[in-house]
């Protein structure tokens, strides 16, 4: 996976990457290079991309809190994207990855930042939804009002 990650990369005119090829190995990069975004797939082992995550979140790594990851799976099964979300990742993709899957969530992490959010047990892009619906007023005109989303199990 990553190798064809790599290619998609490259495709992508991606200036400057490297691959890993587990969870160790990544760890001992993040002591070597600062990094802007991470691409983990959540089959890593010994240290799966989820408890990676936690780890960055966590400031358990030398990289910034705020570092951008985007999570890849096998399968999007709820249980697995709640934990990722509870970890703090940015993006989900899931298998088979495209270059255009990678592009498009670069894009939406980029052009549309969610606001980090720091609590007791979690830091990490900020997990609500926002829907924005109509509100009319007296006058029949519309104006919008912010609400928020929680998804619910």
């Amino acid at each position: 996976m990553r190798k064809l990650i790599g290619t998609m990369l490259n495709e992508l005119n991606a200036a400057d990457f490297d691959t890993v090829s587990n969870g160790e190995e990544a760890l001992a990069l993040f002591q070597e290079k600062q990094l802007d975004l991470l691409i983990l797939d959540n089959k890593m082992s010994p240290v799966v991309g989820v408890e990676l995550t936690r780890m960055v979140r966590a400031g358990e790594t030398p990289l910034p809190l705020e570092t951008l990851v985007i999570m890849v799976y096998g399968a999007l099964e709820h249980d697995l994207i709640a934990a990722a979300r509870d970890w703090g990742i940015n993006e989900f993709l899931a298998k088979p990855v495209s270059t255009q899957m990678i592009a498009q969530r670069y894009r939406t992490i980029i052009e549309k930042p969610k606001a980090f959010v720091k609590t007791e047990k979690f830091y990490g892009p900020d997990r609500r939804r926002q829907m924005r619906p109509p509100v009319w007023t007296s006058a029949g005109s519309s104006t919008t009002t912010a609400t928020a989303w929680f998804p619910t199990r």
